[in-house]
This record gives structure tokens, C-alpha cells and sequence, in this order.
């Protein structure tokens, strides 16, 4: 069970990057064929995904920050994870955002977001107990809020209209040259997580039984969430849903269901684990700053960084600043996704080809 938990914290991170603005932009970045960017976004992430486990592998007590501090000096390596520091804390923000915003649109509305937003606690109190505490979070949500994502999910098929996803093909791939499916590659960032674990809770991602049903069952949660808006609303209308995946619960009526609307039952669930997820982010962030900037005690680090989360959340004025906020954390995760696993793959190269 415990070698089960790391995987449980890979699934985390890559769905609670799928909840929010994914859907949105995924639909938008194509006219047809949307399985097309997906299929390919994957495939990338697992080249690059690939590329830092072997990367890793040559290092195998060490973690990504052990790596970056002990072989590149440390000048060079702040200013090679600078970006992964603000991506980081972005994404913490505009994930606290969306959640916000989402409850206030559907069953909180007369509560004021600074209210909200402290919910930010929880995620402290999570990283508090220390990433073993985070893994047997991740691994008890996921067996209870699975079911309900999964029940919310296939409860939508009802209403599906399937002119809605044609053409299925698109053969000139002019997805390649629209700015959205930029946007969409931040939900694909999330295997950057699995440098932060030890030696022993990486073991498991490089056995191919249980990566590549892993990336199986990623691809099928990413055509989930792309078209089950598309098969509702039609590509016009989802292209301009903000919070799709809920408003395509939200057409399901169930007369027996405890919640009086569906998507109040998936929102629950799904935040849930969205907080497991905001508590890796915390976790991660304090590891990267504690290692690499501020050798200050974790507990300040930890607060210090709720309260910017906090701070940043609270200082967006409106929509259209938050989606700048993304389309930046976005173009930021690219860089991430390739510069961490080219980097540990180019200095495992180097390691691995000297005498010692």
C-alpha cells in the first residue's frame, strides 16, 4: 500500500490541474479533432517524464533539490529554478482562485471571497504533517471522492450529442497554431512533482506495469474533461464556459441524489482533492526555498508562503487579470516542463560518463 500512494499523488496532481480552466481552453485551442492536442501533450509529457526518470535513476538517494544543489553551483541553480518557484506559487494562487470563485457561483454566493480564501488553512495544515501525512491523504480521498467524480461523470452521458465532436479529425493539426493550446499545456506539468519524492517512493514510476496504465487511464480523464462539455454544449458554446465541467453537471437532474444539483456532488468531491494537491504545491515550494534561497525554519516558510498564496489571490481584480495570470503560469510550465528534465537528464549524462 504505501509504494500505492506516490502513484495516488501523481493521479492528484494531474486531475486537480484538469478541474478548472482545462476544460476551457482544451475546447478552444481546436476546431475539430480535439483528441489530436491531447494525444499529442501526452506523448510529450511522457518523453520529458521519461527523460527525468532516467535522469533520476543516476542519482538514487537524491531528490531533484539534492541534485541541483549538489551538482551546479548555486547561483546557477537559483536562477535555473527561479521560474519553478513562481510557477509554483501562481498556480497555488490561481488554484485558490478558481475555487473561490467557483463556490461563489454555485452554492456560497453570499460569502465574501477574503472568507473563502482562507480555506488556504488547510492546505497549511496539510503540509504541516509532512509529505507522509500529504501521501496517506492523497491515497484515503482518492478511494473516497473517486467514486463520486466517477458516478458525476458518467452521469452526464444522458445528455451527450455526439454531432457535437465532428469532424472528429483535423489533418492539417491547426491546433499547433493557436495560443489555447499553449494555455492547455499546464495541466500537463504535473510529472515535475515526481522529482521532489525520495529514492524509495520513485521506485514504482519506473516500472512499466504500472506507468503505462497510468498514462492510460490520464489519457482517458483528459478526453473526460474535454468532451463531455463538447458532447453537451457544443464547441461555440463550451469554448466560453469558465467552469464547464460543473455547468455540464449542473444539466443532469437527479431526483434521488442527497445534493439538489449534481454539480454541488462533484464540486465537493473534487475539492477535496484539489486541497490534497494545494498542499503538495506548499510542500514543494518550501523544499525548493529551504534548499536553494531562504535557510529559515519550515514553519515561517510554510506561512510565508499561505499568506503570499493569499495575498495574490485577494490582489486579482477581476476575470480577465486572472486569465493573464494563467496564460503567464502557463507559458511558465513549459519552461518548466523542459528545462528540469533536459537539465537532470544532462547532468546524469555527465555523471554517468566520468571515471567516478
Amino acid at each position: 500500500m504505501n509504494k500505492v500512494k506516490p502513484l495516488a499523488a501523481f493521479f492528484i496532481v494531474h486531475l486537480s490541474l484538469m478541474w478548472h480552466s482545462y476544460p476551457q481552453v482544451s475546447i478552444s485551442s481546436a476546431n475539430s479533432g480535439h483528441w489530436e492536442p491531447i494525444v499529442l501533450s501526452l506523448l510529450a509529457e511522457a518523453v520529458l517524464f521519461a527523460a527525468l526518470l532516467k535522469g533520476l535513476s543516476a542519482f538514487p538517494n537524491q531528490s531533484l533539490m539534492d541534485i541541483f544543489d549538489n551538482k551546479l553551483k548555486k547561483w546557477a541553480a537559483r536562477i535555473v529554478l527561479l521560474p519553478f518557484l513562481c510557477y509554483l506559487l501562481l498556480t497555488l494562487s490561481l488554484t485558490t482562485m478558481m475555487n473561490t470563485s467557483l463556490l461563489t457561483v454555485t452554492f456560497l454566493r453570499d460569502t465574501p471571497i477574503w472568507v473563502l480564501t482562507l480555506l488556504l488553512v488547510i492546505p497549511l495544515y496539510a503540509v504541516r504533517q509532512g509529505l507522509e501525512g500529504i501521501f496517506r491523504a492523497t491515497l484515503v480521498f482518492m478511494i473516497i471522492s473517486g467514486p463520486v467524480i466517477l458516478f458525476s461523470l458518467a452521469s452526464t452521458a444522458a445528455n451527450y450529442d455526439i454531432h457535437n465532436v465532428m469532424p472528429f479529425w483535423d489533418t492539417k493539426l491547426s491546433f499547433l497554431s493557436n495560443p489555447a493550446y499553449y494555455s492547455s499545456l499546464l495541466a500537463f506539468s504535473g510529472f515535475t512533482v515526481v522529482g521532489f519524492f525520495s529514492g524509495k517512493d520513485r521506485v514504482l514510476f519506473s516500472r512499466w506495469r504500472y506507468i503505462l496504465p497510468a498514462f492510460l487511464i490520464l489519457l482517458v480523464c483528459y478526453l473526460l474533461f474535454t468532451y463531455i462539455p463538447l458532447l453537451i454544449f457544443g464547441k461555440e458554446a463550451a469554448s466560453k464556459l469558465q467552469y464547464a465541467m460543473s455547468m455540464s453537471m449542473d444539466t443532469v437532474e437527479i431526483e434521488w441524489l442527497f445534493f439538489d444539483r449534481l454539480s454541488l456532488f462533484y464540486i465537493i468531491a473534487s475539492l477535496v482533492l484539489v486541497f490534497v494537491y494545494a498542499s503538495l504545491l506548499l510542500w514543494m515550494m518550501v523544499e525548493v526555498t529551504r534548499k536553494l534561497y531562504l535557510p529559515v525554519p519550515v514553519t515561517y516558510l510554510q506561512i510565508g508562503f499561505t499568506c503570499a498564496a493569499y495575498g495574490i489571490t485577494m490582489s486579482i481584480p477581476n476575470q480577465t487579470t486572472g486569465e493573464k495570470l494563467f496564460n503567464l503560469d502557463s507559458r511558465i510550465s513549459i519552461y518548466c516542463m523542459v528545462a528540469v528534465p533536459v537539465i537532470v537528464y544532462m547532468m546524469s549524462w555527465s555523471k554517468r560518463r566520468s571515471p567516478v
